[in-house]
């Protein structure tokens, strides 16, 4: 069964670790790449919401004839909103555990490896390692993904700025 080497330095481990690229861990990958692009969809579908909300309420700013919301549409307006924040926090949550998983099954890494990995990254950096080793798995190329993470920070970055 070919092997591959990950580089685990992004998520607080120094030595290379060895995985195979066997149907299981291929498997793991391609249920996390599902995973990935459902929270993909999520986010854009979110994103759309908010333009779609954001036009409304340019619109609405230009009518001066809108009425005051009474007290219960404004609470209502304000529990639906706290389900929704709720809701998307678990999302968020279930996630990450998923993705930590991933890691954690495809890896080997044990509890101590596990909370090093949890320490060492953010969101942004989650996602990216777990592209990276799904692209491993599935035979990819070798690639340093802090450095993607680096070249995006640096393209966002103002150029008057330095």
């Amino acid at each position: 069964m070919p092997k591959i080497t990950i580089n685990a330095k992004m998520i607080g481990i120094d030595k290379p670790i060895e995985v195979f690229t066997s149907i299981y861990n291929h498997d793991l990958a391609s249920k996390m790449s599902i995973k990935l692009k459902e929270t993909n969809i999520k986010n854009l579908k979110y994103n759309l919401e908010l333009a779609k909300q954001q036009e409304l309420a340019e619109k609405s700013d230009k009518e001066d004839s809108q009425e005051e919301l009474s007290e219960l549409e404004e609470l209502k307006i304000q529990l639906k909103n706290a389900q929704k924040s709720l809701e998307d926090e678990k999302e968020d949550q279930d996630f990450t555990d998923t993705a930590f998983e991933f890691i954690k099954e495809v890896l080997g890494l044990n509890a101590k490896q596990l909370k090093a990995a949890r320490k060492s990254l953010d969101g942004e950096g989650l996602g990216a390692f777990t592209y990276y080793l799904i692209s491993r798995v599935n035979e990819g190329p070798d690639y340093d993904p802090q450095i993607i993470l680096d070249a995006e920070i640096d393209e966002d970055e103002d150029p008057k700025k330095g």
